[in-house]
């Protein structure tokens, strides 16, 4: 039988912590920086300002969207993170409450 992971849910937790406060709040912040981004009309000309802003408009809203996606999968990983040391927790008490009560029925 394996001798398991020896995880401290507290580290679990901590780590969730210093991804939101350091690489997803970069990222929240590009995200926001992208939405801000505008392109003029005025200096590509009569011609090519019907044809570049569009085009470069898409890959904006494209760029975006990405970021966008990405934080919403940091979000997610910081979600599990955080579910995955509450199961700790609980697991850890859970353990915790079986040992007292084998440890009542042989007197200690």
């Amino acid at each position: 039988m394996g001798t398991g992971f020896g995880v401290d849910p507290d580290d679990v937790v901590e780590h969730a912590s210093d991804l939101r406060s350091s690489v997803f709040a970069k990222l929240e912040n590009a995200a926001a920086a992208a939405e801000q981004v505008g392109i003029g009309d005025e200096a590509y000309g009569i011609i090519l300002g019907h044809v570049i802003p569009p085009v470069l408009r898409l890959c904006l809203d494209d760029a975006g969207a990405a970021i966008e996606k990405t934080v919403e999968f940091g979000e997610a990983i910081e979600g599990a993170l955080t579910g995955t040391a509450m199961d700790y927790y609980a697991a850890d008490q859970e353990a915790a409450k079986d040992l007292e009560r084998i440890a009542e029925e042989m007197g200690a």
